[in-house]
């Protein structure tokens, strides 16, 4: 049975040899792109096939992108002062962490709130640095807000 496989083997590849030394002929190789040319030349073109399709895209994405950057609201500026309408319920986001000393970091934090309002920028540095004294490892967005606010005096 090898015996039979390696005839089939050799007929195989004697015919692949043979095959890998023909080539078609030149003249139908000519006749062949020619009419490739010519079927090229019959296709009718796109509209959207030619020299403007670059800069057409290019003007489309500058459109769009200035047209979302307009319509994007913008961030309200930031303030020196909060105002009490601006003033969070810092009890009520205390008391929902679960705080074990809520009221006393809620004044605390109030208390650094009304001396910002009244401009009383030392004290309440001073303020800020005794409350993260008392509580190092207090995380909230109204102490980053008041930290940054002070920052900025």
């Amino acid at each position: 049975m090898k015996n039979d496989l390696d005839k089939q083997d050799r007929a195989i590849s004697q015919l692949y040899r043979t095959m890998a030394t023909e080539h078609s002929p030149h003249g139908l190789d000519q006749k062949i792109l020619a009419a490739a040319k010519q079927e090229l030349r019959a296709t009718p073109r796109s509209p959207f096939a030619g020299h403007w399709v670059l800069p057409m895209s290019f003007a489309a994405v500058v459109l769009a992108s200035v047209g979302l950057v307009t319509l994007m609201p913008s961030e309200p500026p930031l303030t020196d002062e909060i105002s009490d309408l601006d003033k969070p319920n810092i009890s009520h986001d205390i008391a929902f962490r679960g705080a074990a000393k809520a009221p006393n970091i809620a004044d605390q934090l109030n208390q650094l709130q009304d001396l910002i309002q009244n401009a009383q920028w030392q004290t309440a540095k001073d303020g800020l640095a005794d409350f993260k004294q008392q509580h190092p490892t207090f995380q909230s967005f109204y102490l980053r807000e008041i930290e940054q606010t002070l920052h900025a005096h």
